[in-house]
């Protein structure tokens, strides 16, 4: 059976027992890869931690609980792994950027995102969502009239599907999560963020190792790929 527990990072808990601090985005995917992990003869009594990848990657500088690091841009592992916490990351994974809107919001473009009279949100700019998303509207001269800046890209996409934001930019697996509550806006969008995962602590749990490695195998992009994240 499949255990997933919500931790805080600096929870006590069983040591012999691998935490995943994972990037909100990949929240979904998670528990499927997990079980398929399970299915090779892996183990499946992985705790979980989510956040964005910048606050994961502090809480891991500060000596969170060993197991794996699975973040959403190179610059945050790069902060893990400077530490001497995580080991030399690999890339698993890719995702892409997409400009949502409330249903019937007058939003038809990036352009847009520069009304003043359209409650627009971002990703806060240290959150790989949030970086990305400004590298891209700067590249289009586009100065986006923000009224919130989000922590991760899950509590970004819970403000649209409510209905308190007309237009954001999340990534395209968080847009199929949001379903019929939101709409997306055709554009060109083009830049990707590499998901890259590492083994955290000095002597991690078993299992930490060979779940890293398992999530470039056939298995593993299989359920990436059936979430809309697109191949390393």
């Amino acid at each position: 059976m499949l255990i997933l527990a919500l931790v805080a990072a600096g929870c006590a808990g069983d040591l012999n027992e691998p935490v995943l601090h994972s990037a909100a985005s990949l929240t979904d995917v998670v528990p499927d890869l997990v079980d398929a992990f399970g299915v090779t003869g892996g183990r499946t009594d992985f705790r979980l931690n989510v956040g964005g990848s910048s606050a994961l990657a502090a809480q891991i500088g500060d000596g969170a609980p060993s197991g794996v690091f699975l973040a959403a841009d190179e610059v945050t592992m790069g902060i893990a792994v400077d530490s001497g916490e995580a080991s030399d990351p690999v890339v698993f994974a890719r995702n892409r950027l997409v400009l949502v809107r409330r249903p019937r919001a007058d939003v038809t473009g990036l352009a847009d995102l520069a009304e003043r009279g359209l409650a627009v949100g971002l990703c806060a700019p240290s959150v790989p969502c949030g970086s990305l998303a400004r590298s891209e509207l700067a590249a289009r001269s586009i100065d986006p009239a923000v009224d919130t800046e989000e922590p991760d890209v899950r509590s970004l996409l819970a403000k649209v599907v409510a209905g308190e934001l007309d237009a954001a930019l999340v990534y395209a697996t968080d847009a199929i999560v949001g379903g019929e509550a939101i709409e997306v806006v055709p554009t060109d969008l083009a830049g990707t963020t590499p998901y890259l995962a590492a083994v955290v602590g000095s002597d991690p749990p078993s299992g930490s190792t060979e779940f890293v490695a398992f999530l470039r195998s056939p298995e593993a992009q299989q359920v990436f790929a059936a979430a809309g994240f697109e191949a390393p």
